[in-house]
């Protein structure tokens, strides 16, 4: 299903290697990754990261080069032991947001860290959770709370059949709709 035990080994940054010519590593060191945010550099872009990076077993994050001034930056949160499907949606919708909202890419990533760990945690205390992903939605306040300058109001999260009372502070934006006091996923907007 969704969630299955997860990998104990290292993450890999997979993929770059194709776009870089690197060799593939199962193995790493930080020397390989800043080698392989260069190469991905100079493919165009100014800022380059690449997620799933572990240099230590119980720990995941990213880590990100910046072209122009030739510095480097990372976080690391902690490794649960499970995958879920969409964490990855996750994290690159939370860090575009927060980009979006003036955060520093540094800031950007870790957010998108910290909050997909929270949506897995959700995910691993719900009774009954979803074989197709994370309970991003009841963990929304946190992420409000998190991105700055919220407004107070009482609201329900409405979550595929299941109501939950919350007082939070929240700023109001695209990640869902409003009606009747019920925050409403953008999936499930059709018909309301």
């Amino acid at each position: 299903q969704g969630m299955r035990q997860g990998r104990r080994d290292r993450p890999q940054p997979h993929r770059s290697h194709l776009l870089t010519g690197l060799p593939y590593r199962t193995e790493y060191d930080e020397a390989y990754i800043r080698q392989m945010l260069q190469a991905l550099a100079k493919l165009g872009p100014r800022y380059v990261a690449l997620t799933g990076v572990s240099f230590e077993p119980e720990k995941l994050g990213a880590m990100y080069y910046d072209q122009q001034t030739g510095q480097y930056g990372s976080y690391f949160n902690e490794r649960l032991p499970v995958a879920i499907h969409g964490t990855g949606d996750v994290f690159a919708s939370t860090c575009v947001g927060a980009l979006m909202r003036g955060k520093s890419l540094g800031d950007a990533l870790a957010l998108a860290a910290d909050y997909t760990v929270e949506c897995i945690r959700a995910t691993l205390a719900d009774p009954k959770p979803s074989w197709y992903g994370v309970n991003f939605e009841e963990v929304i306040p946190y992420l409000v709370r998190r991105l700055g300058n919220p407004i107070l109001f009482s609201f329900t999260i409405h979550l595929f059949g299941k109501e939950k009372e919350r007082t939070d502070e929240i700023k109001i934006s695209s990640l869902f709709f409003i009606k009747n006091e019920k925050v409403l996923p953008n999936r499930c907007h059709k018909g309301y």
